[in-house]
């Protein structure tokens, strides 16, 4: 059998999966499609459900068979309640009016599902028990902003353990989801934005000043475990300071530094991109830029450690 999941950002989807799955995932249209076996089913639907590609997964649709029309219909099973899912919702529409007359259909309460896509000419379809049917993790009302969501993937896509009283320091935080994700999970957080923060938690200080200005405060709380930056504004002037204060961190601290990207031009991005690491190699080794699903089209996330020398 196959999955399909539908997902406005197709290509960085399959990129991502094919790090945290063990399925081989590829995009097709504006799908990204793996094979799998039917006992790997539940095991795909919990992990997706329960991560954070779920935010950037539309649909899914399990998949057993293919036909050049419609003509599939009528071999359906209509002896128990059927949810129809199909792509376009527009071949949804036509399916539920040729069912209509035989077939108990509801959105609700159902005890199967029937998957349709229609690509490249071909219908694909398949028929599974209600439990297939994926459910989306909604954004959370609690966040701050997208950038919760971006510290979250981060951390897993460069395999970054959280320990215990993790001393971190949060530059250009506000309005402080980065800073927020941290301490609800246990990190000890210095947040450095002149803007306001709009979250309070016993394990968060907010110094309200700029970094260039409060270096020698931040000595007080030095050093840190963990040094994030997400300011907005020229990469590179952000990969000079981060450099600047390398001292404040220890020397198996890790850097995670959005890159803003501030170019219409591809090209000239791409330059940014590599000027700014060749910055920041000052003080850290780089190990990985990624484009993150919670990344906009104008970011970037990189993820390096101090060199021991700094």
């Amino acid at each position: 059998m196959q999955v399909y999941l539908e997902s406005d950002i197709a290509s960085r989807l399959a990129a991502c999966l094919n790090e945290i799955c063990d399925l081989s995932f590829i995009k097709t249209g504006r799908f990204v499609q793996a094979v799998l076996e039917r006992s790997q089913q539940p095991a795909l639907l919990q992990s997706l459900e329960s991560t954070f590609p779920s935010r950037y997964i539309t649909r899914v649709f399990f998949i057993t068979d293919r036909c050049h029309d419609l003509s599939f219909l009528s071999g359906i099973d209509t002896t128990e309640p059927l949810r129809v899912q199909a792509s376009p919702v527009e071949l949804q529409n036509e399916i539920l009016d040729v069912l209509d007359e035989r077939a108990l259909l509801s959105p609700t309460k159902f005890a199967n599902v029937l998957y349709v896509i229609h690509l490249n000419g071909e219908y694909l379809y398949g028929m599974f028990h209600s439990e297939s049917l994926f459910k989306n993790r909604r954004v959370r009302s609690d966040r701050l902003s997208r950038a919760y969501y971006k510290i979250d993937e981060a951390l897993t896509r460069f395999s970054i353990v959280l320990t215990p009283d993790l001393k971190v320091l949060d530059i250009g935080a506000a309005p402080g989801g980065w800073s927020q994700y941290l301490c609800e999970h246990g990190a000890r957080v210095v947040a450095v934005d002149p803007g306001e923060l709009h979250i309070q938690h016993e394990n968060l200080i907010h110094i309200r000043d700029r970094l260039e200005n409060c270096a020698t405060e931040l000595e007080r709380y030095a050093p840190f475990d963990m040094m994030l930056c997400d300011m907005n504004m020229d990469p590179r002037i952000s990969a000079d300071l981060l450099c600047k204060v390398s001292p404040l961190i220890t020397d198996t601290a890790s850097l995670i530094m959005t890159i803003k990207l501030i170019y219409k031009s591809r090209r000239r991005n791409e330059t940014l991109i590599e000027e700014t690491i060749e910055r920041l190699s000052c003080g850290y080794e780089i190990i990985g830029v990624k484009w993150l699903l919670a990344n906009s089209r104008y970011e970037r996330c990189v993820y390096g450690r101090k060199k021991p020398c700094c």
